[in-house]
């Protein structure tokens, strides 16, 4: 595994969202409410970016279909029927001043 830096920490505040493609995978870097997260960027149900995606309680809820998906583990928990595979989360790994992750 590689590490990809992200972002400088001094560029990091509330609120902060960054969609970032590393090894063609889409990224999402999140922080809010005092929390950092890197997620995938897309909802796994059709692919709508989540950048603009709503978190409330350390869950995200895509605003297409209203999929919402755990932060921290990607796990599904919504009460919709339909199938959709969990959400990618990254752990976030601090070099330095620098946030990234390995991919």
């Amino acid at each position: 595994m590689i590490f990809h830096a992200l972002e400088r920490l001094m560029n990091l505040h509330e609120g902060y969202r960054r969609t970032l493609v590393i090894d063609r995978q889409q990224l999402l870097l999140i922080e809010q409410q005092g929390r950092r997260y890197v997620i995938q960027g897309s909802c796994p149900h059709l692919h709508w970016p989540l950048e603009h995606a709503i978190i409330q309680d350390d869950v995200i809820r895509c605003q297409k279909h209203n999929f919402a998906f755990n932060v921290n583990t990607g796990v599904i928990v919504s009460d919709i029927q339909q199938s959709c595979p969990s959400l990618r989360v990254y752990p976030i790994i601090y070099q330095g001043n620098t946030l990234g992750v390995y991919l």
